[in-house]
């Protein structure tokens, strides 16, 4: 890498409907996720934290109604803790235990990523 050039951002985010969570600079994830040049393994993991966090979240997760405020996941978590079982504490729990679970796989993706792309690259989680 050329020191004067800044490194390409790249981040492993998760997002509503979105099957591959990589996004670029501004936002802007590839139209297909076979032009990024990752290896299919890694392809395939990346899509399925996709779907794993997707079903986490469950139907409701999203409401486009709220989209433009910064406060939705918190709103989403707040709705979660409400719909909780009767064994309240226990479903919460679980919960959070996935939120978690995800949030470390997704950041070992993102150093995968890294790996994978190189040092032209500055790959972060956004979780």
């Amino acid at each position: 890498m050329d020191e004067r050039e800044d490194p390409i951002e790249v981040r492993v985010m998760n997002d509503y409907g979105v099957e591959f969570p990589l996004w670029g600079h501004g936002g802007i994830g590839p139209e297909d996720p076979d032009e990024v040049g990752l290896s299919p393994q890694l392809t395939a993991d990346l899509e399925a934290l996709a779907a794993r966090w997707e079903a986490h979240l469950g139907p409701g997760g999203s409401d486009d109604r709220f989209d433009r405020f910064p406060v939705l996941p918190a709103l989403v978590d707040r709705w979660r803790r409400r719909r909780a079982s009767a064994d309240r504490a226990a479903a919460v729990q679980r919960w959070e235990a996935e939120a978690a679970a995800i949030k470390g796989l997704g950041e070992h993706l993102a150093r995968r990523v890294q790996d994978e792309l190189g040092p032209r690259y500055a790959v972060t989680y956004w979780g």
